[in-house]
């Protein structure tokens, strides 16, 4: 009797680990599979260049709305040979404060106030004018369609008006907010970009 039940101990204590070690393992493959690394980032910026190569479209500027947006610019940015102006404002949760500053126009939705420079209305020729609009993660789509429609009241074409995102959510994509491109389409903001979680 207590041989069986030493075996059954041992054979417990086996199976016990092997559980601990594929529990370890799913849940490491779980935050990779939640995970966009540098090397998605890159990928997904060679993406979007050769699609706006498809097309023949070079952008005269490129608009993000922050930081964040900005380094997936510079990235786009470095496949042309031109030195193309990145035209970045900067974001403040509702409820942080105003930014009263007659330099930036001032764009809201129900959870960002995005503050973009106002040299965005001093261009002149605004229809020939050709943007790209990159930003990390566009989860609701609503700050891309109020930029978009934003730009349209200011005079530029939308024939010559593109955007593009790593990462769109599904809701987004059914409201008919998604950008022009995108390279991961997500659930929900439960993942993160190499500089944090996603927004």
């Amino acid at each position: 009797m207590s041989m069986i039940s030493e075996f059954f101990g041992i054979v417990g204590t086996v199976f016990g680990a092997w559980g601990v070690v594929l529990t370890l393992k799913s849940n490491k493959k779980n935050k990779k599979l939640k995970s966009i690394t540098w090397e998605d980032i890159q990928s997904a910026t060679k993406f979007f260049w050769r699609k706006l190569q498809c097309r023949k479209f070079k952008p005269d500027f490129i608009v993000t709305p922050g930081q964040k947006g900005g380094i997936i610019a510079q990235l786009i940015r470095d496949f042309y040979e031109d030195d193309i102006p990145i035209i970045s404002g900067f974001l403040r949760a509702k409820g942080q404060g105003t930014v009263e500053n007659e330099n930036y126009l001032k764009l809201s939705t129900t959870k960002w106030d995005v503050y973009m420079p106002v040299c965005l209305n001093e261009n002149k020729q605004k229809d020939t004018i050709k943007l790209l609009i990159v930003d990390d993660f566009v989860m609701s789509g609503d700050f891309l369609k109020l930029l978009k429609n934003t730009l349209l009241e200011l005079g530029y074409s939308e024939k010559n008006i593109y955007s593009c995102a790593i990462a769109v959510t599904r809701v987004a994509m059914d409201a008919n907010k998604n950008p022009n491109y995108y390279w991961k389409v997500v659930d929900d903001k439960d993942f993160s970009f190499p500089w944090g979680k996603a927004e």
